[in-house]
């Protein structure tokens, strides 16, 4: 079973990135992580575990649950700015530098929806110690979204083709990690 969340169909025919929750068929329990399914099958999963996190929503601790939701919608906008990048500057500074460029635009978008929509009810210290607090916080899931962006980069020659592939496979990856953490170090 899974539920699709949003569908990214790339500039050339046939690629699609679908950001899908997945549980297994025979159990009726949530998701318990983040899948991305592309149009040929191939499944690339993230390392989050959902369970705690939506355990929370049972609790009637719903705050948990809407902010990981609202901060799901940031990261799929963050997801746009990031490819829109690397595909406006890898002809004049290369896959790797328009990769690194766009993570910083992206995380610096992302930091400002999330302070202003996501955890907005949550005290705020000064807007620059704040988001210097996030790029630092999220250099965790910095190497964890890079580097699964330059492993496909430099093996599979598709990701070189389309690095959209490449970008959402970075953030599903690095997005839990940046969750908690942005949770309980930047915005708390």
């Amino acid at each position: 079973m899974h539920t699709t969340l949003f569908s990214v169909n790339g500039p050339a025919y046939g690629t699609e990135i679908t950001l899908a929750l997945r549980a297994p068929s025979q159990s009726p329990k949530l998701a318990s992580h983040w899948s991305i399914v592309y149009a040929n099958g191939i499944t690339q999963t993230s390392m989050l575990n959902l369970r705690s996190l939506l355990s929370a929503a049972y609790r009637h601790d719903h705050s948990a649950l809407i902010e990981f939701l609202r901060f799901g919608t940031v990261g799929a906008g963050g997801l746009c700015v990031d490819t829109a990048f690397v595909y406006t500057m890898r002809a004049s500074i290369g896959l790797y530098a328009a990769g690194m460029v766009g993570y910083f635009a992206a995380a610096s978008v992302n930091w400002a929806l999330n302070r202003a929509w996501t955890f907005r009810y949550r005290r705020h210290v000064q807007a620059h110690v704040q988001w210097t607090r996030f790029l630092a916080v999220n250099l965790v899931g910095l190497s964890l979204n890079r580097g699964m962006y330059m492993f496909l980069i430099a093996t599979e020659a598709t990701a070189r083709q389309q690095p959209i592939l490449a970008v959402a496979a970075g953030a599903a990856v690095g997005f839990g990690v940046n969750f908690i953490l942005s949770r309980s170090l930047v915005f708390c």
